[in-house]
């Protein structure tokens, strides 16, 4: 999602150890895995796709370009596995989860090594009022000596760079990613907002929340989750 500067290699089996059981091996043999990625464009040799079933597309239709483009894991879904029992025999460690956006999450945070659990994290959720309350929580963090980072709807921040936001809160793996590199430049707080859409979509499932803040609720986003009851269990998940 940034631009390079990292370089992680992590065993499969270790990866798989770490991610406690969200996902089970199919088929093949230990690997190394160098980046975990949901994007079939941005895999290399080496790399664990996971097959997220979206709303929009559906991942599963990328697996073959995945493995075209060098993977050297895929996580389906389990009810999918048998569709691509081809792969498993080109020496592919096939991956098998009830749900790959869980997958995805957990996946991404034990490669990127847990990075919110070596910092405070600090959520914020509700309809209004998220952006602002970001800008307040990183200046008193400041002022109480703290290096904090934002993800927010305006921007990704830390260490006196922005990054631009495609959204209030990225997928899980980009979120991850940037919670990492956060981690190696030395931020200690980070301050993000949290949309019902992200919290929906299993996006923030494995950052350990120090904190969390609800402003409000009011009928302005229902429309992705169909009902206002679905939309407040939705905010509720933070």
């Amino acid at each position: 999602m940034l631009n390079n500067g990292i370089s992680i290699k992590m065993d499969l089996d270790r990866l798989l150890a770490d991610a406690g059981g969200a996902v089970e091996r199919v088929c093949g043999n230990g690997t190394t895995v160098a980046s975990v990625e949901y994007d079939s464009r941005a895999v290399k040799k080496g790399s664990l796709f996971v097959a997220v079933e979206g709303y929009k597309s559906d991942g599963h239709r990328f697996v073959h370009a995945a493995a075209e483009s060098g993977a050297a894991a895929i996580c389906v879904s389990a009810a999918r596995v048998g569709e691509y029992a081809s792969l498993g025999e080109r020496g592919i460690a096939m991956l098998a989860a009830e749900d790959t956006r869980t997958a995805l999450s957990r996946l991404s945070a034990a490669f990127f090594g847990f990075p919110s659990r070596a910092m405070l994290a600090i959520g914020i959720t509700g309809t209004n009022g998220k952006t602002s309350i970001t800008f307040m929580l990183e200046s008193i963090l400041k002022r109480h000596g703290l290096n904090p980072g934002v993800i927010g709807t305006i921007n990704y921040r830390w260490g006196g760079k922005t990054y631009p936001a495609p959204n209030t809160t990225p997928e899980s793996r980009d979120l991850q990613e940037i919670l990492y590199r956060m981690k190696r430049d030395g931020v200690d707080a980070v301050v993000m907002e949290v949309s019902s859409h992200a919290l929906e979509l299993r996006r923030a499932d494995d950052i350990d929340f120090d904190a969390a803040v609800f402003t409000n609720l009011t009928r302005d986003n229902i429309d992705f989750h169909h009902d206002f009851e679905h939309y407040f269990e939705a905010k509720k998940r933070l």
